[in-house]
């Protein structure tokens, strides 16, 4: 499993699925989606951390609630977050190697064109690319 397979399947096997309808997408929303509530989830960085001769990295996600209106929009974008700091995100993080999961930022917009409210999170979780490249080789 890789960790943007992983992320989905956070995502996906919660209980915030149903309240987007199962509308989760990675990095950009399908031209034309004009379905509300949805989310859309993307890498914004990855770094390593400490000395090249430290394993570990870092990965900063970015989950982006987008809805019709403002609340649901935060009601949401907190769900996830309560999502990934959960029990049930612990044996997915165990078998791919995240650890650590942190709340980095907050921030809110509007789009005009499709009326419509976004709220975006910046979650950051280290993993270890070897212990990542093997999980994936055993598959």
């Amino acid at each position: 499993m890789t960790k943007e397979e992983a992320i989905y399947k956070i995502l996906v096997e919660s209980d915030l699925a149903q309240k987007v309808k199962n509308r989760i997408y990675p990095l950009v929303a399908p031209y034309g989606v004009n379905r509300f509530p949805y989310i859309v989830y993307s890498q914004m960085s990855r770094y390593a951390q400490g000395t090249k001769d430290d394993e570990n990295r870092m990965l900063i996600l970015a989950i982006s609630a987008v809805s019709k209106t403002y609340k649901e929009a935060h009601d949401i974008a907190f769900k996830a977050q309560e999502i990934l700091y959960s029990d049930h995100t612990t044996e997915i993080e165990n078998t791919v190697g995240f650890s650590n999961f942190r709340f980095e930022s907050e921030s809110e917009a509007y789009d005009r064109e499709h009326d419509s409210f976004m709220v975006k999170l910046e979650v950051s979780y280290e993993y270890n690319p070897v212990d990542l490249w093997q999980t994936v080789q055993s598959e």
